[in-house]
């Protein structure tokens, strides 16, 4: 999607200000007042772990379910969550929230009304003409920028064929800056540079032009500086024009005239982006998403509710975007939040998972690891993901003192396989779960498969989450729906992160999870750190420094960890 890449560009600058460790200090326990299980888990979780009194938010839901509304989610607890930040002064303060047992785990879709299906049917067909016009465009840039020519494809390009689209532009954008500025200055060339100028503007606006034209001193025009200065005043003045016209919202009879200053301004790439954004923003299909992952996205305003968008606390991500340049900053990003789940099947389940934590900081975590890889060779999808678990089991062990089982047949685990386990990855049993494993308290796994949160709640419930969390485990990951395989952390970082004990169990989700508004949850205690006394991997051996943001590398790197803090 086109709209992920420049959130993804501008979104570093903001989510990687603050490389400090996560404490008690930075959380906000978030639970429901109305469940004496949710109420007393949140307390008894703020007394073991020192956690200020005002940063406990109580909610109050009554007939609370597994699922929740996309409008009952923002009424029933993003409003009083921010409220309660407000109030107390905290919104700067609190990086990470913690949600309780007793709180809804899964964002139904959305259902888009009568208004907004009239803008769909109306949309779509715009889209699919601008793409088609943009695709032109990439051709006569391509042929500028003297790159091969590509056969024109059988179907126009449609919405699926944006991020290719997107690349092609890149890279013929990059080749044909090159190309202009080895031209000799002789009139022959002008004809070239008028065409790439009268492209650019098409592409990315009177702004390219206010941006990259300079005036030659004592040459042209005198009044030629006058004019540019006022192109540039004129863009900045539609800026806010179109940010006050987008705030107030898709169904505004004024939002198709801010796309024409967006065109205008900001060219075909703006428009297609704020097109593409407000049908996201009103189509019903793949609107579900995890209650946490929403509350991620506590402070941004406004983003699309299709599919996800890109978590910019994820390391490899940030430290992509600090290479790149923002075009202009979206005026709905702000930060991300950290969100860890104490929840289970039960509220003794949930109360394990804090008590636990606890106990193994102090007393470290010794066992076994187990990785359930297929077998599969790489090939540029479901062999990457398997290879990425081989890629674990070598990191694990160079752990010293750490056993590691590799399973690489296409059967998982059977049951009695994997005594001693304090760490499990592997694939692929669709929604059934198989007790292979008898866990040492304090482990932590998880598996990768569609809908194995689907329900922590559930009778007879299947999915791993639930499962392996009620036969030891008191940390896991998983997603309330279908994930897609590009969602889950991958493994090798998130658990290469937990060994290194320099960073909590949230820290670790949150710096490796690609996608936020989207389908995973974290269920555990977010400071557990069950390796911070004895660590086993530095960070150097998990990351690349390249990987590694500009916030982190020195101390991620130079400095050596310390055990945690002894708790009240």
């Amino acid at each position: 999607m086109v709209f992920a890449s420049w959130i993804l560009i501008v979104g570093s600058s903001l989510a990687a200000s603050n490389a400090s460790p996560l404490t008690a200090d930075d959380l906000l326990l978030v639970y429901n007042d109305a469940d004496v299980s949710s109420r007393t888990l949140a307390r008894h979780y703020a007394e073991i772990r020192g956690v200020p009194a005002d940063q406990l938010c109580p909610l109050i839901m009554m007939r609370v379910g597994e699922e929740i509304a996309p409008a009952d989610l923002e009424r029933m607890i993003c409003e009083p969550v921010r409220r309660h930040l407000e109030k107390h002064g905290l919104r700067d303060k609190v990086r990470g929230l913690v949600t309780f047992y007793g709180l809804p785990i899964r964002v139904s879709r959305q259902k888009p009304s009568a208004t907004h299906q009239q803008l769909l049917v109306k949309w779509r067909p715009r889209l699919k003409s601008e793409i088609r016009e943009f695709e032109l465009m990439v051709r006569e840039l391509e042929s500028l920028a003297r790159l091969a020519s590509r056969p024109a494809d059988v179907n126009p390009p449609d919405e699926n064929d944006l991020p290719k689209l997107l690349q092609r532009y890149t890279r013929a954008r990059e080749a044909a800056t090159k190309v202009m500025a080895a031209l000799p200055a002789v009139p022959e060339s002008q004809e070239t540079r008028r065409k790439w100028l009268e492209l650019m503007q098409k592409t990315e606006g009177l702004a390219f032009l206010a941006t990259n034209l300079q005036v030659a001193s004592g040459q042209g025009d005198p009044n030629a500086g006058r004019q540019l200065e006022q192109l540039r005043e004129s863009v900045a003045q539609d800026d806010v024009r179109v940010q006050k016209i987008l705030a107030e919202g898709v169904e505004s009879p004024s939002r198709e005239e801010a796309w024409e200053i967006l065109r205008r301004n900001r060219g075909l790439l703006a428009l297609l982006t704020a097109i593409q954004r407000d049908i996201q923003s009103v189509q019903p299909e793949e609107t579900e998403a995890s209650v946490d992952s929403e509350l991620m996205l506590l402070w941004w305003r406004d983003y699309p509710r299709y599919r996800w968008v890109v978590n910019t606390l994820n390391w490899r991500q940030r430290a992509a975007a600090e290479q790149r340049v923002a075009q202009f900053e979206p005026p709905w990003l702000w930060k991300t939040l950290m969100v860890s789940r104490i929840d289970a099947g039960s509220a003794a389940v949930a109360r394990r998972m804090i008590d636990q934590a606890i106990t193994i900081e102090k007393a470290g975590l010794k066992g076994k690891a187990y990785i359930d890889a297929r077998g599969l060779k790489p090939d540029g999808n479901y062999g990457d993901y398997d290879e990425s678990l081989r890629k674990l089991a070598r990191l694990l062990q160079r752990a010293e003192g750490l056993p590691v089982v590799l399973d690489n047949r296409a059967d998982v685990f059977q049951p009695g396989q994997c005594p001693q386990a304090i760490l499990y990855c592997g694939w692929y049993s669709l929604r059934k779960y198989v007790p292979a494993f008898t866990f040492i308290p304090g482990a932590v796994g998880f598996h990768v498969g569609s809908f194995e949160a689907a329900s922590l709640k559930r009778p007879n419930e299947t999915g791993w989450c639930k499962n392996l969390l009620d036969d030891g485990v008191i940390a896991t990951i998983g997603p309330v729906a279908e994930p897609y395989l590009n969602s889950f952390p991958e493994p090798d970082r998130f658990f290469g992160l937990l060994l290194t004990g320099r960073y909590s169990l949230a820290e670790c989700y949150a710096y490796t999870l690609p996608l936020n508004s989207w389908m995973q949850m974290l269920l555990g205690d977010p400071l557990y750190r069950p390796f911070a006394r004895n660590p086993l991997l530095t960070v150097e051996q998990v990351y690349d420094p390249r990987e590694i943001p500009r916030a982190f590398s020195q101390s991620a790197t130079s400095q050596p960890a310390t055990g945690p803090s002894e708790n009240k």
